[in-house]
This record gives C-alpha cells, sequence and structure tokens, in this order.
C-alpha cells in the first residue's frame, strides 16, 4: 500500500502545536519554538500512520507560493495573506523534502498533486490518501482520515465524488474565501440534489440557482472551477497547463 500524504496539514499542525509561550516576568512574554524536536515529530507522525495502515510506501505532497487558482479568481485564499503562520513551519516543510522526498509542483497545491496520484488509471499500486480535509471527498478514492481514526479507509466513488464537487459549488468554502450561490447553506444544497445522479442535470440546476441569485454562468463556473481539486489528466507536467473544470 502507498500513502499519499497531504504534507500541508501534518507539516502545520505539528508547527503550531511546538510553539511555547513564556512569561519572563514584568508582563514580558516570548514565543519560542524548537524545529529540531517539530522534525523529529514529522517523521514519529508519518511513520505511525504508515505502521497504522500497513503501508510500504508514502509519498509526502506540499503546497507552493503560487497558485493556478488565483489566476482566474483573485480572492482565492486572500483571506489568510494576514494570518500569522507558525514559526517552524519553513523549516518542517524543508525537513519533508530533505528526508521524505515531498513532492512540490508550481503552481499546484498539494491537493491538487494528491489528486492527480489518486486518480492514475495506470498505477497498479493500492493507494491511500492521508488527510483530514473534506475536499478529498470531490475526488474518487480511498481515505484515511487520522483524525477519525475509527473510520478506518473510507471509499468514495466517481459518483459521490463529482456530487460533492458539485455540492462544494454550491455552499462554497469561507476557509478558502469563495462563497458558492448565496443562499445555499449544506441542507439547502443537498435538498437540490437530492435524487439526482446525473452530473449534468445536476449541472443545470446549479445553473439556475445562480441564475436566480442574479448571477451569471460564469460566476457559477468559476466557483466551480475554484472548487475542483484536479485529478489524472487535469494538468500537463510537460506545458504546465491546467486544465479546468468544463461541465
Amino acid at each position: 500500500m502507498e500513502l499519499l500524504i497531504d504534507g500541508d496539514v501534518v507539516a502545520y499542525k505539528i508547527a503550531a502545536v511546538c510553539e511555547e509561550p513564556i512569561h519572563w516576568g514584568n508582563d514580558f512574554w516570548t514565543l519560542h519554538a524548537d524545529a529540531y524536536e517539530g522534525k523529529a515529530q514529522v517523521d514519529i507522525w508519518i511513520k505511525d500512520v504508515m505502521d497504522t495502515l500497513g503501508a510500504d510506501k508514502a509519498r509526502v505532497f506540499l503546497t507552493g507560493r503560487e497558485n493556478f487558482r488565483a489566476e482566474f479568481f483573485e480572492d482565492y485564499k486572500a483571506n489568510r495573506k494576514d494570518t500569522r503562520k507558525p514559526m517552524i513551519l519553513s523549516s518542517l516543510k524543508d525537513h519533508m523534502k530533505d528526508e521524505w522526498a515531498a513532492e512540490l509542483v508550481e503552481p499546484l497545491e498539494a491537493d491538487d498533486l494528491i489528486g492527480i496520484a489518486a486518480t492514475d488509471p495506470e498505477v497498479g499500486y493500492d493507494r491511500v490518501i492521508v488527510s483530514v480535509d473534506k475536499d478529498f471527498k470531490s475526488i474518487p478514492c480511498r481515505m484515511y482520515n487520522p483524525d477519525k481514526p475509527e473510520e478506518g479507509v473510507v471509499h468514495t466513488s466517481e459518483l459521490a465524488a463529482n456530487k460533492f464537487h458539485i455540492f462544494q459549488t454550491l455552499v462554497g468554502d469561507s476557509t478558502d474565501n469563495y462563497k458558492g450561490c448565496p443562499s445555499y447553506g449544506p441542507v439547502k444544497a443537498e435538498k437540490l440534489m437530492d435524487g439526482e445522479d446525473d452530473i449534468s442535470n445536476l449541472w443545470t440546476k446549479v445553473l439556475t440557482a445562480f441564475d436566480k441569485a442574479g448571477l451569471s454562468t460564469r460566476h457559477a463556473l468559476t466557483q466551480a472551477r475554484v472548487a475542483r481539486i484536479l485529478r489524472h489528466g487535469d494538468y500537463d507536467f510537460n506545458t504546465k497547463k491546467v486544465k479546468l473544470w468544463n461541465p
């Protein structure tokens, strides 16, 4: 079994946990973090999840500085620009590159690289995505959420993945700073999608919903493209071109 590990989440969580506030007296505080300890924790975490799942191989993926989504939707993740990142985050990512051959390809996110690898039909290898990110429900895959070990490895079919992508297009994602369709929360989106398994018909319903909200087909398509995690065939590693989603 080969694990496809979301290195962004692992590095961030460990880097945050390693930060320690110290009070020196007289209301003077400093924040410290031990990068050596953080690197050791990264190694332990990866080895532990490999042992838990009985994997003999692990690939780690990271996100770079560029992002193709921002090229057509400038507000993508703009809400994170002023957020302080954990002090040793870069050190832990560098460690992942050095010790675990972590893969990073501009202008893709780790999610995209994982989605592409997980859906490669030519790889005769049992692959499992390891991440806490709900967005991977939009990828036909086998996935393990380390925060919910009791669920084990969960399989998502292609139909379920395609429907979740439509669901995300409607409800948006405040974490990634795209709004979806106004007035559509999870309950209303599920109601619109209930009983419909034809993606073409679902997309027609999505366009109708955006139209009623006074928004264009172009706007709806932009939301869908932002929500879409790339799959095999959506990116040409030679030309470095992304094939944007079309209904």
